[in-house]
């Protein structure tokens, strides 16, 4: 709010200002000018009438007289020789030829007595002074406007800017998938049509989402039951023809079938985490019997790859959900494994208050370019798409949920090995050891 109030404050005040200063120094100028010649022609008359007063009487008592014309008149009248004013040329011939002449620096009025080498002068003459200079008067209107702007445009700024806050708040939440946010102005408020627009934008983008994921789960459920028919008549028919081109399809039908099984768990799992009010449910948990564990559950023509601790810690503690944690692992290893083409390494590593899991492949790697492109729904490498490495586009989609349920996220690097390093990430509470038990 004090940022948009300066800056929208400061605009129209200097702007108002300037505009002020232009017109007021165009008037000031004029009326100075028609001032000076009132002045002249009124101090002309007063000088030419004291000179005529002196005529009468000798040079000697002339600053006699003028003396009391000044107690009289009430001006500062003053006789004076010629010689100690520096004049140009223009004022020596207007004061030869009887004229008066202002000297501005002084603010005096001079006009030479004829026939003499003296001259009568009236000043220091308080109103060109007083025209010249900034005094407080022109301080306290200028101070007087600004807070006659000021007060009317924090008036009208306020409720503008406090509009605008809510109507950031909500664009916020629906970004992170709160549809349900909407936007509450009142109809006088000059940024009502916008918050009508965001709200109608909010209802269709819910409903959109909505439509979406009632889709997904009913296919995603639908699916299950002719699944599990297709297998229980596929073992019924296993057992009936020794034709090998028979087993053989029917090998095939079943890796189709587990695909189709796996890709619709993927699609469950995934429309579950990307519900806005999904919680994953975090609980300490010892690392690296866990990760062994879920390392165990995969099938390996030979032992599972052991996990390398870089935590500095023999026991090394964090808080999962296990379940979605343990899917986000296997999705990473399974990956590594499918893209890889021989070593796979996991190491468990706590640092920066971020405890995170490193799963490297020596396969051909994530080029920088698609590494965020990856992680989101469908999306794969133009590698990924053979027939030999297979997939359905959710697996690293799913980590990234999981990771954003946990505060984390997913990194990815080039690995050691040449292939790929992905990287989960989330932060890291201290907990007691004794809480495991709990």
């Amino acid at each position: 709010m004090k940022r948009v109030f300066l800056r929208f404050y400061l605009g129209v005040l200097a702007f108002f200002l300037l505009s002020a200063l232009v017109v007021g120094g165009i008037y000031k100028h004029v009326l100075k000018e028609n001032n000076r010649r009132y002045l002249a022609d009124v101090f002309q008359t007063t000088l030419t009438l004291i000179e005529i007063e002196l005529r009468e009487v000798p040079e000697q008592q002339w600053p006699q007289r003028v003396a009391n014309l000044r107690q009289r008149l009430d001006l500062p009248i003053a006789i004076e020789t010629l010689d100690r004013y520096v004049l140009n040329d223009e004022h020596s011939r207007s004061l030869i030829a009887g004229g008066i002449v202002l000297l501005p620096e002084r603010d005096v009025y001079v006009q030479r007595i004829p026939k003499s080498d003296s001259v009568l002068t009236i000043g220091p003459v308080d109103y060109l002074f007083f025209a010249r200079k900034l005094n407080w008067i022109d301080v306290l209107a200028v101070l007087s406007l600004a807070l006659a702007l000021g007060v009317p445009a924090f008036l009208w700024l306020r409720p503008l800017v406090r509009h605008a806050r809510e109507l950031s708040l909500v664009s916020q939440q629906l970004g992170q998938g709160h549809f349900s946010a909407r936007a509450h102005l009142p109809d006088t408020s000059p940024l009502a049509d916008l918050a009508q627009a965001i709200n109608h934008m909010a209802r269709s983008m819910g409903e959109m989402v909505q439509t979406r994921k009632t889709l997904i789960d009913g296919i995603s459920h639908d699916l299950r039951t002719p699944i599990a028919r297709l297998r229980y008549r596929l073992e019924a028919l296993r057992g009936t023809t020794p034709d090998p081109l028979a087993q053989k399809i029917m090998h095939q039908i079943e890796r189709d079938l587990d695909n189709l099984n796996e890709m619709t768990e993927e699609l469950l799992i995934f429309s579950r985490l990307d519900q806005p009010e999904m919680s994953l449910e975090r609980h300490p948990v010892a690392m690296l019997p866990w990760l062994e564990q879920i390392l165990a559950e995969l099938s390996w023509q030979q032992a599972p790859p052991a996990i390398q601790n870089l935590t500095g810690d023999e026991d090394p503690i964090a808080a999962i959900d296990t379940y979605y944690m343990g899917r986000a692992v296997m999705n990473l290893v399974n990956n590594a494994r499918r893209y890889g083409e021989s070593a796979v390494e996991i190491r468990l590593v706590q640092q920066q208050g971020q405890t995170q899991i490193w799963v490297d492949d020596d396969g051909p790697g994530i080029p920088v370019h698609a590494r965020e492109t990856v992680l989101r729904p469908f999306a794969r490498l133009d590698e990924a798409r053979s027939r030999h490495t297979g997939g359905h586009g959710l697996g690293l989609a799913i980590v990234q949920k999981v990771l954003e349920g946990h505060q984390g996220q997913v990194l990815i690097e080039d690995a050691p090995l040449g292939g790929a390093r992905l990287i989960l990430s989330w932060p890291t509470e201290l907990i007691e050891k004794s809480a495991l038990g709990a």
